[in-house]
């Protein structure tokens, strides 16, 4: 869970609609990397390519953990479809890896497993990068 400096510093916000909204799970970077990568796929000769998505938290990239998971995903889907299976993959991922978080032996040292506002803002990301939303502070202000 989030820290009262997480407020003061404009990490976590409140929203009238969406309730609690962490800052850095909703800017979207993974969604659009997940996304560029599945369009990507297009351009292989086989009927199916691998997707490879993985959320990660940690100190740096040397001291961390993740989930890795792994996908096979059919060339030439229509941009909605493409749409609907990044949502997939970061959706289940995103399960995974809050699961993850809620075990042992994390789960000794942080609440951070489906903290409340973990959920919402990854969606609230998704929808930004993937749908080119506005700004969500614009549309559901403090």
């Amino acid at each position: 869970m989030s820290k009262r400096d997480d407020i003061i510093q404009g990490r976590l916000v409140y929203t009238e609609k969406l309730g609690w909204v962490d800052t850095g799970h909703a800017k979207g970077n993974d969604a659009r990397m997940l996304m560029a990568a599945i369009n990507s796929g297009d351009d292989t000769k086989e009927s199916y390519f691998t997707i490879k998505y993985t959320q990660y938290m940690g100190l740096g990239l040397k001291y961390g953990t993740s989930r890795i998971t792994r996908w096979k995903v059919r060339r030439g889907l229509s941009l909605n479809d493409k749409k609907r299976v990044a949502l997939t993959i970061m959706m289940y991922t995103t399960h995974l890896f809050e699961a993850h978080q809620d075990s042992f032996p994390f789960n000794w040292y942080t609440d951070s497993g489906y903290s409340g506002e973990d959920l919402v803002s990854n969606l609230l990301g998704f929808y930004q990068a993937i749908l080119l939303c506005l700004r969500f502070l614009i549309l559901y202000p403090p």
